[in-house]
């Protein structure tokens, strides 16, 4: 990340938390690199410090690093049942970073291996458990650049991230990925596994990105979700918006592209769905169009595909009957049935259930589905045979913004 924007994200993440009452607290929970051994001044220096003063007074940044501390409960010092885990969960944390899993991959440790991933769950869920409500990240353990001590990269590699990956994955965490972050520079670990000053810096500005990135997420999330509450988007309209829409996307598509928005609420509002004709309306050549159809469109789940748009928004709207509607995020589909096609603005994709989620669009509710979204239309719900659907397709802000660049 470059240094202006890595400034622009400090400063619209303090921008959001500065009418803070107090100071957002961060737990920085590890073993002796977060402690910050080998470190002259470790209150200054060691990376917890450095990031608490690039967080600024917003925050509150402690150091729970315990040297040779392990995450294994079978381990020779397990963390879990040092004083130093109950200070951390009594701190009552904002912000969890978790950094362990370096003196686990020590022999006599990792034998244990097999638990590893249930001691972590443990650890996550009793800070989760707080009243505090945490975000807990996960961390990638530090390079190790040798054999030392026991300690063996390898094993963190092939071991410790493949378990820490399975946790942040149902656990729905985030990672910080540490172990990239500190590779090739073996300058910065003197002893080939603890970092000097330079080397907790640069762990510190990687966890502090993390934070700030997430801070503005979460703002802009709670920001959009107060728009859309306002309807001051509906144009006068009595519109329910499915709970599976992504405020955040909605809010950027309608700022960029208002008078795109206003015009499909404004059609809504002036033609009644239940009876206008069927056919296709231009509103805005080449930037909205409106379908509306009625009959047995809807089939089997089988008869139906995942698909998605990059040039239009789809805003899905049943008049009449029932249908059920497939959501799934793209970028984590991995199997592609039939590549996109730009001038059809369309791509065939085959997503992981476990990805996957659907609901009932039912009368007087809509959906919309961006390019971010890979989306399954047509599923027949049981007793509504025949569906009267109203499909517009909205030119997306991020085609416009992408046009704009090539003029």
């Amino acid at each position: 990340m470059s240094k202006t924007l890595f400034l622009s994200l400090f400063l619209l993440a303090a921008s959001f938390i500065q009418a803070a009452v107090s100071p957002v607290r961060v737990a920085c929970v590890g073993n002796s690199i977060t402690y910050g051994a080998g470190i002259k001044d470790r209150a200054k220096d060691s990376y917890p410090a450095v990031l608490g003063r690039l967080l600024g007074d917003q925050f509150q940044v402690k150091n729970f690093g315990f040297s040779a501390r392990t995450l294994l409960n079978k381990g020779d010092h397990p963390y879990m049942k040092e004083k130093m885990f109950q200070d951390a969960l009594a701190f009552q944390p904002d912000i969890v970073i978790i950094k362990m899993g370096t003196n686990d991959t020590k022999p006599g440790n990792w034998q244990y291996q097999s638990e590893f991933k249930q001691d972590l769950i443990t650890m996550v869920s009793s800070f989760q458990a707080l009243t505090s409500h945490p975000r807990v990240y996960l961390c990638y353990p530090a390079t190790a650049y040798t054999v030392q001590w026991g300690i063996n990269d390898s094993i963190i590699v092939h071991g410790v991230i493949p378990y820490i990956n399975e946790v942040a994955r149902e656990k729905n965490l985030s990672i910080i990925d540490l172990h990239q972050a500190t590779a090739g520079m073996p300058e910065n670990f003197p002893d080939k596994i603890h970092p000097n000053p330079a080397g907790a810096r640069v762990m510190a500005t990687v966890v502090c990105q993390a934070i700030l990135k997430d801070t503005m997420l979460a703002n802009e999330c709670k920001q959009a979700k107060q728009w859309l509450k306002s309807r001051v988007w509906a144009n006068g309209m009595k519109l329910k918006v499915d709970a599976s829409v992504n405020a955040v996307e909605f809010q950027r598509e309608y700022r960029i592209n208002k008078v795109y928005w206003d015009k499909v609420f404004t059609w809504l509002r002036d033609n009644d769905p239940q009876t206008v004709a069927i056919g296709k309306y231009v509103l805005d050549s080449g930037n909205v169009t409106v379908t509306v159809t009625e009959g047995p469109s809807v089939r089997a789940f089988d008869q139906t595909k995942w698909e998605d748009h990059q040039t239009y928004v789809d805003l899905q709207y049943i008049a009449k009957g029932k249908e059920k509607m497939g959501i799934a995020p793209l970028s984590k589909i991995k199997q592609t049935v039939t590549p996109y096609n730009a001038k059809k603005d369309v791509g065939f994709y085959k997503p992981e259930e476990a990805d996957c989620c659907y609901v009932v669009d039912r009368p007087g509710t809509f959906l919309l589905f961006f390019p971010s979204d890979a989306h399954r239309p047509n599923i027949q719900v049981n007793g509504y045979p025949s569906v009267r659907k109203i499909v517009f397709k909205v030119r997306s802000c991020w085609d416009v913004l992408a046009t704009l660049r090539q003029e």
